[in-house]
């Protein structure tokens, strides 16, 4: 997966495991790799993570149409994802 440190480019290896959302596709599209350091019991150490982007730093993008690949309707993430 594309990471957010290092080099522009940079890419990540991992493993992720899958039984709906998201998709393969969507994991190449939205998914990055972060990471996050923690403090231990034996010093600090850095983690990676999956992350999907902020929507709340562009909240129009909610209201997009887009098509549902899985049924082919039209919908926004505004109504899939309400809770968002």
């Amino acid at each position: 997966l594309p990471a957010l440190f290092g080099a522009a480019g940079n890419l990540a290896k991992g493993f992720m495991y899958y039984c709906c959302w998201p998709c393969v596709c969507d994991t190449h599209d939205f998914i990055r790799v972060d990471t996050k350091t923690i403090t231990t019991a034996d010093g600090p150490k850095a983690y990676r993570f999956a992350v999907i982007g902020n929507p709340c730093e562009n909240p129009a993008a909610l209201d997009e149409p887009f098509v549902q690949p899985f049924d082919r309707r039209r919908t926004t993430l505004a109504r899939e994802a309400a809770e968002v």
